[in-house]
């Protein structure tokens, strides 16, 4: 299906409690070529290279959640390291000045176009890209790695239950595995602002809920710390982690989850609908500008384990 992209659409929001500086609103805007038809699952061809560069200009959040999930794994010079999800590729180039000349980062993802952009923006010889899944790590031989993470990558995996087998395979013995992932039992201002609009009509009436791609397939603490139990990991330990940002304006918190879903974002809404929502969306973010800007919280679970 081919995807039409909208980019850098400005609006004015009518709302007098901001300055007319402030009301500008950029929203990247996907339109379909079928008008009638709503998307109901995650779709990998979605992402384009305008949403590839958009993710590497604007995922800092991701960036700085990484950082940190980095550092409670205890990455040290000379390991080997597998980011599941690289996107395109800010933490391996982070983690390949961890582990040094003697150590060895390889990331993957599904995404194509976002593997380019690694490939041409990251080089080391300790730093390798591939295109690849998490369910099926057949690139890679058993006990090959000291350390794993899955960087904001989690809630988007479908077959969860293979995607650990996989990385239990692919784990050294005692190798770790980390795991930053939306926290499905503590949602965040944008899941509660996108669900507030969407449950106004003409929206109500024509559209899913359950079928938001942005949390269809995420899981709450509990339940990953059972997948990792039935997946053989031990040393299991979570913890829910608030992340607080803020941002100049709306729009730039619309490109950022609609370049970080990969085009995946509002597809569970009808098409000739997906704009005025979005811009209700952007609307309703502004309503939480203090001084500082936008305020933007997020609600993630960290977890960890041990082959």
């Amino acid at each position: 299906m081919l995807i039409y992209i909208v980019s850098y659409i400005t609006r004015n929001i009518k709302q007098p409690e901001v300055n007319e500086h402030q009301t500008k609103i950029t929203i990247l805007i996907f339109l379909l070529q079928n008008k009638k038809e709503v998307i109901q699952v995650t779709n990998l061809k979605l992402d384009t290279p305008l949403l590839a560069e958009k993710y590497d200009e604007l995922s800092n959040i991701q960036f700085d959640n990484g950082s940190i999930l980095i550092e409670k794994l205890g990455i040290k010079e000379g390991d080997r390291v597998l980011d599941i999800g690289c996107g395109t590729g800010r933490l391996v180039r982070y983690v390949s000045n961890v582990v040094g000349s003697n150590g060895k980062v390889v990331g993957i993802d599904p995404l194509p176009l976002r593997i380019d952009i690694a490939r041409q923006k990251i080089k080391g010889e300790n730093i390798s890209f591939e295109v690849g899944v998490s369910e099926d790590l057949g690139l890679f031989e058993g006990s090959s790695f000291d350390l794993i993470y899955l960087n904001a990558v989690f809630h988007w995996v479908v077959n969860k239950e293979a995607t650990l087998t996989e990385i239990y395979r692919v784990l050294k013995p005692g190798g770790r595995i980390g795991i930053n992932t939306q926290a499905r039992e503590s949602p965040g201002c944008l899941k509660l602002t996108t669900d507030s609009v969407l449950s106004r009509q003409p929206y109500a009436k024509a559209v899913v809920s359950s079928e938001d791609p942005m949390i269809k397939h995420a899981v709450t603490s509990p339940e990953l710390k059972r997948l990792l139990e039935v997946s053989g990991f031990r040393n299991i330990s979570l913890e829910l982690r608030k992340t607080k940002r803020y941002y100049q304006n709306s729009g730039e918190i619309i490109d950022l989850v609609t370049s970080s879903s990969f085009g995946n974002y509002l597809i569970h809404v009808p098409v000739h609908l997906q704009e005025q929502a979005a811009f209700e969306i952007a609307t309703e973010l502004e309503k939480a500008r203090n001084e500082k800007g936008i305020e933007f919280i997020s609600n993630n679970v960290f977890a960890f384990a041990q082959k």
